[in-house]
């Protein structure tokens, strides 16, 4: 099929002026995309704007919420509460660690005395302290020599109640001399 040439409008041809074609071409090609950019720009600016004014509110509303004297006054009461509260929580705690650890630990029977008393040969027994948070018993002796603390030492080793019996030393001189045994206690399952 043949298309049939396009007839030329002389009117339109007359009129029309070939530099406004060009400015109208060079409008499109320049001038819209850098006009877009811009208002890209200035909706981004607003939005950015918009924020950081409402999170500027934001703070002031935290700022006033958190010097207001009766907040300030509630915020003070539920500090000294919860540091009783956490207070009372670690007394609690230890106080059953330690009867956790005492019930663990044999008891200081009269049997367990009377084993210590048999191994004291040529010592006194003159004091003795359960630590019972850490199952120690210190047996505090009078010796009349030096050469007797060492033999009581190894008497107590042999003791089945004990895991551990330790002294650091003596004190005294002449006819009497003084000594802190440390028996740590096996623990019973």
């Amino acid at each position: 099929m043949k298309t049939k040439p396009k007839g030329i409008n002389f009117y339109i041809r007359y009129n029309q002026d070939p530099g406004k074609e060009a400015k109208k071409a060079l409008y499109k090609k320049a001038f819209l995309p850098l006009a877009a950019v811009v208002l890209v720009i200035i909706l981004t600016a607003g939005i950015f704007t918009g924020m950081a004014l409402f999170k500027k509110n934001q703070i002031g509303d935290m700022e006033s919420y958190v010097t207001d004297p009766a907040n300030l006054q509630s915020y003070s009461q539920a500090k000294e509460v919860t540091e009783e509260r956490d207070k009372k929580a670690q007394l609690y705690s230890q106080l059953e660690t330690a009867f956790k650890n005492s019930n663990s630990y044999p008891k200081a029977t009269e049997e367990l005395m009377d084993g210590i008393t048999e191994s004291l040969s040529g010592a006194s027994l003159q004091s003795s302290e359960f630590d019972s948070a850490t199952g120690n018993l210190i047996i505090n002796i009078r010796a009349l020599s030096v050469s007797s603390i060492p033999s009581v030492v190894g008497e107590m080793r042999q003791m089945s109640q004990f895991s551990a019996v330790d002294y650091t030393g003596y004190n005294g001189e002449g006819d009497s001399y003084n000594a802190a045994i440390t028996c740590t206690m096996k623990i019973t399952p």
